[in-house]
């Protein structure tokens, strides 16, 4: 099965999204396009939907334009994700809204021994910690690059005998604004997965830094 790769990009730059889809395919994922909304010359309070109430009290003030660019372009991403069979919402358009990737009934299809339906359960019941991976995340965050944590070697998914490959992105400032990864066996196909963690790190973090 192959891969899909949500790209959002801006009608202004197709130059940026022919390089996105070459990357992509490059790694075997088939690319999507999300079209981006360029906020920079938008004012938040005139855009259909922008609640400022809300942002003023999740952030503490208003939302510049490529805050709420950035913040659309996001949303449709997810959106085509939910809409993909993917993913779904919980408690959409709620204060504390999260979205739940459906991935456990394909990892039970794909691993009938018993043995690996146990290590998946005990894999379920290490992601319930999550004060564990945040301290993952801030161990990502010490060193530029990807990290993989293997097996025995880590904390959170010994158990399951599971393992963590991730990487921080940065803004323009170079600090630590988050980190994507990706959870597998042991045996993961770290030559194909790590350039993958690698690559979509840096993206975000050019992506977030060209609309800050």
């Amino acid at each position: 099965m192959t891969p899909t790769g949500y790209v959002i990009n801006l009608d202004a730059s197709p130059d940026r999204m022919t390089h996105a889809r070459a990357e992509l395919e490059t790694r075997g994922i088939r690319p999507q396009r999300i079209e981006g909304l360029d906020g920079r010359q938008i004012d938040p309070n005139s855009y259909p939907g922008y609640d400022d109430a809300r942002a003023r009290a999740y952030m503490g003030r208003s939302m510049t334009g490529g805050e709420l660019g950035c913040f659309v372009g996001h949303r449709r991403a997810l959106a085509a994700l939910v809409e993909s069979g993917v993913a779904i919402w919980e408690n959409e358009g709620e204060p504390y809204e999260r979205l739940i990737v459906r991935g456990r009934a394909n990892l039970l299809e794909e691993t009938p021994e018993e043995a690996d339906l146990d290590r998946i359960r005990l894999l379920f019941d290490d992601l319930e910690r999550k004060r564990d991976i945040v301290d993952f995340l801030e161990l990502a965050e010490e060193a530029e690059g990807v990290r993989i944590f293997i097996g025995s070697e880590n904390k959170l998914f010994s158990l399951s005998g599971s393992s963590l490959v991730v990487s921080p992105y940065m803004n323009a400032d170079r600090k630590v604004i988050g980190a994507v990864g990706v959870i597998g066996p042991t045996r993961l196909n770290y030559g194909r997965i790590v350039p993958i963690v690698d690559y979509t790190a840096q993206l975000v973090g050019r992506l977030l830094s060209d609309r800050g």
